[in-house]
């Protein structure tokens, strides 16, 4: 069973001083909103972002060349934390059943929310 959580848990897994997972065994499961248009790696790969509410983090998946979401997919995505050249990630084997990449839905980007800046000098 994998351990169901959100993101921002699953940023806080990695040890301080090298900023490494700490755990590469657990299968994780998160919901998230991709946040990229297009495959961000070769094409035999997947790679993409997701976030939810609490955070963001990169999926990749090997083998995942059918593995396409777009931006606004909802996914809920099941995998181990790895990285990649200190990277957090989600490392996904598309040969694994166990790891999964499931689609919840599509058009689920936010609205972008304007940020107003000031000068705080006189």
């Amino acid at each position: 069973m994998p351990v169901v959580t959100n993101i921002a848990y699953l940023r806080k897994q990695v040890d301080p001083l090298d900023y490494l997972p700490t755990d590469t065994n657990t299968l994780f499961m998160v919901d998230g909103t991709v946040t990229t248009y297009t495959n961000l790696t070769t094409t035999s790969n997947a790679l993409f972002y997701i976030q939810d509410a609490t955070a963001g983090i990169a999926v990749y998946v090997t083998n995942g060349n059918t593995v396409r979401p777009q931006a606004g997919d909802r996914l809920q995505v099941i995998g181990p934390l790895s990285h990649f050249n200190g990277l957090l990630e989600l490392s996904l084997a598309a040969t694994n059943a166990a790891h999964r990449v499931v689609s919840l839905g599509t058009n689920n980007l936010p609205i972008p929310q304007e940020f107003l800046f000031r000068s705080t000098t006189m």
